[in-house]
């Protein structure tokens, strides 16, 4: 019993390292700001590395293109419309806030 406590006390301290590093790495985001800076024509991965991926996603197939719609929870209660035309990458089109539709 002795011989394994300074395994678990070692293991939680890496844990807690672990977290306290990622969460300094990665700091909370203004979602007000975050929506400031949408622009048309923004890519999906400039998109995703602003609010990270999106809650739900729905995405509609048509001729030649599809029509993906993002949806993020609270706080941020936002949908985004993308177009992806076949061999681009997709693009921001619009988006608008709305109430929290996935509860």
């Amino acid at each position: 019993m002795l011989v394994s406590s300074p395994r678990i006390l070692l293991l939680l301290f890496g844990i807690g390292l672990g977290t306290l590093l990622s969460a300094l790495a990665d700091p909370p985001r203004d979602p007000v700001v975050g929506v400031q800076q949408l622009r048309v024509g923004m890519t999906a991965a400039q998109v995703m590395e602003q609010f990270g991926p999106p809650q739900h996603v729905c995405r509609q197939i048509l001729l030649h293109r599809s029509i993906d719609l993002w949806h993020y929870g609270p706080p941020l209660n936002l949908q985004l419309k993308f177009e992806c035309q076949r061999g681009k990458k997709p693009s921001l089109r619009s988006w608008k806030l709305t109430q929290n539709l996935f509860p």
